[in-house]
């Protein structure tokens, strides 16, 4: 049975950190303040995607039995989990003229692509037509090639040719 911390969970933590580095370089790099705040939401939320990736170091590290102000860990993690998540959310929104400037710019066909893969993701996370092995395997596999594609997107973007056709 392939587990939650497999190889192939490893391997979608890894290009999630490599998305993580990319959106920081952008903050970085941007001349706008929209830009900044957009690649910023992407940082977090790559940062949220990889939590949820990593949920078994919760059971691994023993956290589920850690009780802090009355609160147990598991109510502080989803607290504070849906404080960033928020803040992601504001930050789309104040750069939504940027956000929309760039999803303009993603061919359809990497949309339909995406879409694709998140049907057959959620079909292999309820084993939908797999048994529950290859359920799995599908599942992590169809999650990686998502991030694969966003990781390879955000490498070939040009972001300061981009931004220079922004002001054009």
């Amino acid at each position: 049975m392939i587990s939650e911390n497999n190889i192939v969970e490893h391997a979608g933590a890894a290009l999630l950190l490599l998305c993580m580095l990319k959106s920081l370089h952008y903050v970085m790099i941007s001349r706008y303040k929209q830009g900044r705040y957009f690649w910023t939401a992407s940082f977090i939320v790559f940062f949220l995607v990889l939590r949820k990736e990593l949920n078994y170091l919760r059971e691994t590290f023993s956290l589920n039995e850690l009780v802090w102000l009355g609160q147990s860990y598991k109510w502080w993690e989803d607290t504070v989990l849906t404080v960033i998540g928020v803040i992601a959310l504001v930050l789309l929104v104040l750069s939504r003229r940027y956000c929309l400037y760039i999803l303009k710019r993603v061919p359809p066909a990497l949309y339909a692509v995406i879409v694709m893969l998140a049907v057959l993701q959620y079909m292999g996370e309820h084993a939908i037509g797999f048994s529950e092995w290859w359920g799995v395997l599908v599942e992590e596999m169809c999650e990686n090639i998502v991030y694969a594609i966003a990781l390879v997107y955000m490498w070939r973007l040009k972001l300061p040719i981009l931004e220079k056709s922004m002001a054009d």
